[in-house]
């Protein structure tokens, strides 16, 4: 499944749009956000391609960036499932409120 995220617009609801497979995420944001979330993909991006190793400062100039990506990297040999686990427990879990998908 796929998780769409675009501007909250009226009053619509998430639902499951079946021909596309994917659940549209209404989010409202701002630009500040969008750059968050773009920054975070290519620190992802970054990080993946340079095989779960710190990115070269080419790569990931960002000195802040090559600190998580250091982060992650000191963390490889650890199931997934804990270290999703840890970073979960790092975040601000109150910012978010879950409710079922209808």
């Amino acid at each position: 499944m796929r998780i769409a995220i675009y501007p909250k617009a009226n009053k619509d609801v998430p639902r499951k749009d079946d021909e596309l497979n994917l659940v549209p995420l209404l989010l409202p944001y701002d630009g500040e956000f969008m750059e968050l979330f773009y920054k975070s993909f290519n620190l992802v991006r970054a990080f993946i391609k340079a095989d779960t190793r710190v990115p070269t400062p080419v790569a990931l100039p960002v000195a802040e960036d090559r600190f998580v990506t250091r982060d992650l990297q000191q963390r490889a040999m650890f199931p997934v499932v804990q270290v999703t686990d840890v970073i979960r427990d790092m975040s601000q879990q109150d910012l978010l409120e879950e409710r079922p998908v209808v």
